[in-house]
């Protein structure tokens, strides 16, 4: 588990097991490139801000969000009823809540307060990624990467770790280098692996 803090919305409702890590040396310098990726990365970011701007502008607290805030809440007290949580966070799923989805595939994934079921668990993850949640594609990934509750996939694997890289999931920013370096679900480039380790390394994840 690394240490940053995403800060999402399912913070206190989920867990996540990152890992995976075995590489630790210094990138060479290319500036050119790791300019280019840091372009790319500030082009994704500014279009979801903006996307997210037009967004809130025009949103209203839908029934998905009100069951998804009253799960967070239940889950806030000294003696939470798990039960109820539970079955707001899955109202909130079924009204197409993207951050319930994750959050319950969280849980069945790691077999919080439910029964453990790794398929059920990518279910979730795989709905939640259309809403562009980038914990649902870096948890994605790794079950694609270990074959957890789906048939082992590395290219997926990779595509859903870039994703969340993009995203702004920072561990991912690792797991895209390592990728590289090793050539897991990309072609080996040691070079390329390196400067999105930097990446990672600058964002503040420890190698």
């Amino acid at each position: 588990m690394h240490n940053t803090n995403n800060g999402s919305q399912s913070d206190r409702l989920d867990i996540k097991d990152h890992g995976l890590r075995n590489l630790n040396q210094q990138p060479p310098k290319n500036q050119k490139f790791q300019n280019r990726i840091h372009q790319n990365h500030q082009n994704h970011q500014n279009h979801q801000r903006q996307h997210q701007k037009t967004n809130f502008q025009a949103h209203v607290m839908t029934k998905g969000d009100t069951l998804l805030k009253r799960a967070l809440k239940e889950m806030e007290k000294d003696k939470p009823d798990k039960e109820k949580a539970f079955a707001h966070l899955n109202e909130s799923a079924i009204e197409n809540n993207y951050e319930a989805m994750y959050a319950l595939g969280t849980w069945y994934l790691h077999g919080i307060y439910v029964r453990k079921n790794k398929s059920m668990a990518v279910d979730y993850f795989v709905k939640s990624i259309v809403g562009n949640n980038k914990n649902a594609f870096y948890d994605l990934a790794v079950c694609y990467e270990k074959g957890t509750g789906i048939k082992m996939n590395k290219k997926k694997a990779f595509e859903c770790y870039l994703n969340a890289a993009l995203l702004g999931e920072k561990q991912s920013l690792y797991e895209v280098g390592r990728c590289y370096y090793h050539g897991i679900g990309i072609s080996k480039n040691e070079t390329i692996g390196l400067i999105w380790i930097k990446q990672a390394k600058l964002n503040g994840i420890v190698i």
